[in-house]
């Protein structure tokens, strides 16, 4: 794992592999301010417990311009399940917040598929745990025909292909193991 505050934003990206393993089509150009409870800030590659990150964040862009207008896609996923070194069911799904209207409250739009906190397998190593955020283009989407059948196996490039999102105008990431 990279110390987060030693890379330029944009590089940590990179690094962590997350263009990679995600099949991003590039970097997030801004980073999305996302809080705990609250306080409990995530900060590029910052290390939370799974007890920390159990209940739906605030997500918001602060000071930060988009080359977008509303409404947003807003996604969390695992790339690691079950284990870095063996993802088996990359990537493990977590949030679809759709339609979003506003960009200090991200996690306020449509459930598409409700939150589900981290809950990596006990000793399987460090997860990655990747928020997106996406421009819907002007389009409203329909959450409830957006869920899969499944949260493991989701594959974020066929779904932002097939709901015509483009890349990533934001995102932020944090790791949580189980020891």
């Amino acid at each position: 794992m990279t110390q987060p505050q030693q890379q330029p934003p944009t590089s940590i990206w990179t690094t962590e592999e997350l263009v990679t393993d995600l099949s991003l089509p590039g970097v997030p150009n801004a980073t999305l301010d996302v809080r705990y409870n609250g306080s409990l800030q995530v900060t590029l590659g910052n290390k939370l417990t799974p007890q920390q990150a159990s209940t739906a964040p605030t997500v918001c862009l602060r000071n930060v311009s988009v080359d977008c207008e509303p409404p947003f896609a807003l996604l969390m996923v695992d790339p690691d399940a079950t284990s870095r070194q063996n993802p088996q069911f990359r990537s493990w799904l977590h949030w679809i917040v759709v339609n979003v209207n506003a960009t200090e409250k991200l996690h306020e739009g449509d459930q598409a598929v409700p939150y589900n906190g981290p809950a990596p397998p006990k000793g399987s190593g460090p997860h990655r745990y990747v928020f997106l955020l996406y421009c819907q283009r002007g389009r409203r989407l329909q959450g409830s025909e957006l869920a899969p059948e499944k949260r493991n196996n989701f594959n974020l490039a066929e779904f932002v292909n097939k709901t015509e999102l483009g890349p990533p105008l934001a995102g932020n990431f944090f790791f949580a193991e189980n020891p």
